[in-house]
């Protein structure tokens, strides 16, 4: 049972404050356990199971308080039995990486870590993805848009690390969102014309462009 679950069975109970302080404060602060470095094996595709995963990770990492804390323990635990499991061949690598982006968002919000090496990690795990794409890309079996949202991804990372990220034509991150938000409007305006989708198809798809890839600000900034 958690604190807020605690506080509320007192109160429908009817224990005064003053008791409701002495056994919160009982609950003290949940200790942080170990973390278990992850593998950094060269990437496989056939094996990772490759998928893009990189939105919508802050948003499954909720809570405040000892809340968070238990989160983030649940995510250690997790993330150390992962590594077992894929050791064992019984999951790819693919699942276990995933776990430790969200263990990283635990962490940083605990206040474990700061800002800078949350998103140098995020980083490394995302071209970690980034370069299986690549090679299923190669290969005929991945998109060019993937691949190009990946970079973007790992490119966004890097600037929010405090690097200054350029892709092969010498491009920073900004300038790369904005030529590729361009050209998939152009692409949806074609697919709208070609009465392929609607426009409001076409509107609701560029807004969760815009909203997947906002403009960004340098931490040094």
């Amino acid at each position: 049972m958690n604190g807020r679950q605690i506080l509320l069975a007192l109160l429908l109970t009817g224990v005064s404050f003053g008791a409701i302080y002495l056994v919160m404060a009982r609950e003290g602060t949940v200790r942080l356990v170990d973390v278990s470095d992850g593998p950094r094996v060269p990437v496989d595709p056939d094996a990772d199971e490759v998928a893009i995963g990189f939105a919508g990770l802050s948003d499954q990492v909720q809570g405040t308080g000892n809340e968070l804390r238990r989160t983030r323990n649940e995510l250690a635990e997790r993330h150390t039995r992962a590594i077992e499991l894929w050791r064992a061949g019984r999951v790819p690598l693919r699942e276990v990486e995933r776990l430790e982006q969200l263990l990283w968002v635990a962490r940083h919000k605990v206040g474990e870590i700061d800002d800078v090496t949350l998103h140098r990690k995020l980083a490394e795990l995302f071209q970690r993805e980034r370069d299986r794409l690549r090679i299923l890309y190669e290969r005929g079996l991945a998109g060019i848009d993937s691949l190009e949202r990946a970079d973007l991804y790992v490119m966004r990372e890097r600037f929010l690390a405090g690097e200054d990220p350029r892709d092969g034509e010498g491009r920073d991150y900004e300038t790369v969102r904005r030529a590729y938000l361009e050209r998939r409007h152009e692409q949806q305006a074609s697919l709208v014309q070609g009465r392929m989708v609607t426009r409001e198809q076409m509107k609701v798809e560029l807004l969760e462009l815009a909203a997947e890839f906002p403009p960004v600000v340098s931490p040094g900034k």
